[in-house]
């Protein structure tokens, strides 16, 4: 899948993206109603859809700072 760039909105107490639609096609993620937000570096965060608690037993477990 090629790169999109994508605005961020921002709020008084948060930051929204939008997510495109053909990005979920794509990943056919349609179903998901739910999605995790990992640090993965510095200037890097990871979306992964959420199915289940099974989801959440990773083997870094690392978390944002004040959102334990």
């Amino acid at each position: 899948m090629k790169r999109i760039i994508v605005k961020v909105d921002k709020r008084d107490i948060s930051f929204r993206v939008t997510i495109p639609r053909k990005v979920i096609l794509y990943k056919k993620w349609t179903d998901v109603e739910y999605m995790l937000v990992e640090e993965s570096g510095p200037d890097t965060i990871v979306l992964r859809r959420f199915v289940d608690a099974d989801a959440l037993e990773t083997e870094d477990q690392r978390s944002f700072p004040g959102f334990n």
